[in-house]
């Protein structure tokens, strides 16, 4: 399969290839050719949508995930908060999530050194290291 080189194939793909978006990235197009949505950066992401699935860009115009999410929150306190099937978890610069094998009902920003999480109802803290 060829590469996509045009964004309006890009725009009518339903499955997003992160290959496919990082090689029109790295030929050149602006984000703001590609991208549905380009938010200001934040702790150096911005957060970017494309046919309803979103993602993080970093100011060297490389995305920092492969996978597309439903959601993607600013980056706060060296942590993003991504949705993916209802659940949500924190995302590292580094592109991995903080708690790959256990997703939740809902995080919140970082403070003072520790997240708030939500799961079944209960609360709880979560280190940065997880």
């Amino acid at each position: 399969m060829g590469r996509i080189k045009s964004i309006k194939k890009l725009k009518n793909m339903e499955n997003i290839k992160f290959d496919e978006v990082q090689s029109l990235l790295d030929s050149g197009k602006q984000p703001e050719e590609m991208f549905d949505w380009v938010n200001d950066e934040s702790d150096g992401f911005g957060v970017v949508k494309l046919n309803n699935k979103w993602n993080y860009l970093d100011g060297r115009n490389k995305l920092l995930s492969d996978t597309w999410f439903d959601m993607c929150f600013d980056f706060v306190n060296r942590f993003g908060i991504v949705l993916l099937n209802a659940q949500e978890n924190y995302i590292k610069p580094n592109g991995e999530v903080l708690s790959p094998k256990l997703w939740f009902d809902e995080c919140n920003v970082f403070t003072n050194g520790y997240g708030l999480v939500k799961l079944n109802d209960k609360r709880n803290l979560i280190k940065p290291d997880g």
